[in-house]
Protein backbone atom coordinates (compact mmCIF):
# COMPACT_ATOMS: atom_id res chain seq x y z
CA UNK A 1 0.00 0.00 0.00
CA UNK A 2 1.55 3.21 -1.12
CA UNK A 3 0.89 6.61 0.40
CA UNK A 4 2.03 10.02 -0.86
CA UNK A 5 5.61 11.11 -0.24
CA UNK A 6 6.96 7.56 -0.47
CA UNK A 7 5.66 6.51 2.96
CA UNK A 8 4.21 3.05 3.34
CA UNK A 9 1.19 2.24 5.47
CA UNK A 10 1.26 -0.91 7.58
CA UNK A 11 -1.15 -3.63 6.49
CA UNK A 12 -2.94 -5.07 9.51
CA UNK A 13 -5.92 -7.07 8.26
CA UNK A 14 -5.71 -10.07 5.98
CA UNK A 15 -7.44 -8.07 3.22
CA UNK A 16 -4.88 -5.25 3.52
CA UNK A 17 -2.02 -7.75 3.46
CA UNK A 18 -3.40 -9.47 0.36
CA UNK A 19 -3.92 -6.11 -1.38
CA UNK A 20 -0.31 -5.19 -0.59
CA UNK A 21 0.84 -8.48 -2.13
CA UNK A 22 -1.31 -7.77 -5.22
CA UNK A 23 0.52 -4.46 -5.62
CA UNK A 24 3.76 -6.42 -5.88
CA UNK A 25 2.46 -9.34 -7.94
CA UNK A 26 -0.84 -8.87 -9.84
CA UNK A 27 -0.86 -12.52 -10.96
CA UNK A 28 -1.92 -13.49 -7.44
CA UNK A 29 -5.43 -12.36 -8.35
CA UNK A 30 -5.56 -14.98 -11.11
CA UNK A 31 -4.35 -17.64 -8.67
CA UNK A 32 -6.97 -16.58 -6.14
CA UNK A 33 -9.74 -16.65 -8.75
CA UNK A 34 -8.66 -19.90 -10.40
CA UNK A 35 -8.64 -21.86 -7.14
CA UNK A 36 -11.57 -19.98 -5.56
CA UNK A 37 -9.43 -18.90 -2.61
CA UNK A 38 -10.68 -16.51 0.04
CA UNK A 39 -8.22 -13.90 1.25
CA UNK A 40 -10.48 -12.88 4.15
CA UNK A 41 -10.15 -15.75 6.57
Amino acid sequence: MRIAEGKQRMAYTNKEKFDALLDRNPLLRELKDRFALDADF
